[in-house]
């Protein structure tokens, strides 16, 4: 006899109670057959035995491949509707609050959970036509099921618990920082012709105030707890008459100041200068040094009126104002960082259009670069021999001289 094949005949009978109920004819036995309502009630209650009980009889093995293509779109079309609906959204809502949470992570852990469930809805059909042909599941068939059903418990569920604490947690933290916030903040951007940053929108711009070769720009809160100021201001020492050289030399401050970093350029926090003072205040040069920026965020009136928790939070704030400055580039696809001995000769004559900041360098007869800078004056090396450090402008030629930046000189 081949496997699969019973010599079975249903039978008509009654049980002890008279009901009618169907049995089978194994070899001239009668058997009573196990009812679908039976295996649903074990595979609530006690999974194991429902399972057992779906095995033992090949007459129920098509709930395999059924309970896979169920437990894959339970899965599948939940976790589809949540990355196209409602996880942008949430993403959209840590970014604009700027809530710590891991995009990367989240996206990997649900692609992850919806290509198992989409493989197990395929496996699923394959186990159905099976069925079709041969009437019964091979008992390697039954073992690859039960594995995506144990992994419906123990990995996926894991998968799962990622997804959603990778999700939620965010979420958590930013409600419960908002409990404990009245006045979260969504964020506003402020543009000049050197630079972009974001304060709370909340708070509305002031007109400029403009002074001698700079300007002023306040922004006022509505709820009068802080006073947000930017100052713009030319590079120029008034005793010297000259170009202050470096940041230290233009703060001038009898105590060693903190060094911050802003969109890569170093500069200056002056205040606070102990963690209880109520002013925060950064200076920094802009990318070609010809002006000087300063931050500076004050909370409530005099230190004694402010509160140790209002005086975290002006600092937390400002901390979030001042890593949104963005300076602008004029080109921004530039290379790897390189240097190089060369020597500066003027290229002011290419053209059109001509631009007298263009300088041309000679690294070897035959091999020359023309370069511009944001952040040195090429014009006082010129004749000159130096090393520099340089990017390449991605996909500007400039006849068949490759276009740099420089960035540094030796």
């Amino acid at each position: 006899m081949q496997e699969g094949q019973d010599n079975q005949t249903n039978l008509p009978g009654k049980n002890e109670n008279g009901n009618n109920h169907n049995t089978v004819s194994y070899a001239g036995i009668n058997v009573k057959q196990t009812s679908d309502i039976t295996v649903l009630f074990w595979l609530i209650i006690f999974t194991p035995i429902g399972l057992y009980l779906l095995w033992k009889e090949k007459r129920l093995h098509r709930w395999f491949p059924n309970l896979l293509i169920i437990f894959g779109f339970i899965n599948l079309l939940p976790l589809v509707a949540m990355i196209i609906f409602v996880i942008p959204k949430l993403f959209k809502l840590y970014e604009e609050f700027n809530a710590n949470f891991n995009k990367n992570g989240i996206y990997i852990f649900a692609l992850v959970i919806v290509l198992i469930s989409f493989i197990e809805i395929i496996v699923g059909f394959i186990f159905k036509r099976e069925i079709k042909k041969a009437g019964f599941l091979k008992n390697i068939y039954i073992l690859v099921c039960l594995c995506f059903y144990i992994f419906q418990y123990l990995p996926f569920g894991l998968l799962m618990r990622s997804l959603v604490i990778g999700t939620v947690t965010p979420l958590y933290n930013l409600t419960s920082s908002i409990q404990n916030n009245p006045t979260p903040y969504s964020w506003s951007t402020y543009e000049n012709e050197d630079l972009t940053f974001k304060f709370p929108s909340q708070w509305t711009d002031k007109p400029i105030l403009i002074r001698g070769g700079g300007y002023t720009q306040e922004f006022d809160d509505p709820q009068k707890k802080y006073i947000l100021t930017f100052l713009s201001s030319g590079n120029y020492n008034q005793i010297t008459g000259k170009p202050y050289t470096n940041i230290d030399e233009y703060v001038r401050m009898p105590y060693k100041t903190k060094i911050v970093t802003v969109d890569g350029q170093e500069g200056r926090q002056p205040l606070p200068r102990a963690g209880s003072e109520n002013a925060n205040s950064v200076v920094f040069f802009s990318i070609d040094s010809t002006v000087i920026f300063t931050l500076e965020l004050q909370t409530g009136g005099s230190p004694l009126d402010v509160s140790e928790s209002d005086v975290k939070e002006g600092q937390e704030l400002f901390d979030q104002i001042l890593s949104s400055f963005r300076f602008k580039n004029e080109y921004s696809n530039l290379g790897e960082l390189l240097t190089a001995n060369v020597l500066v000769q003027d290229a002011s004559y290419y053209g059109p259009p001509y631009d007298p900041n263009l300088y041309q360098l000679e690294i070897t007869k035959s091999n020359h670069l023309f370069a511009k800078s944001n952040k040195v004056d090429l014009k006082q090396y010129l004749g000159k021999s130096i090393n520099v450090s340089y990017r390449e402008v991605m996909g500007v030629i400039m006849g068949e001289q490759q276009l740099v930046i420089i960035d540094s000189v030796k």
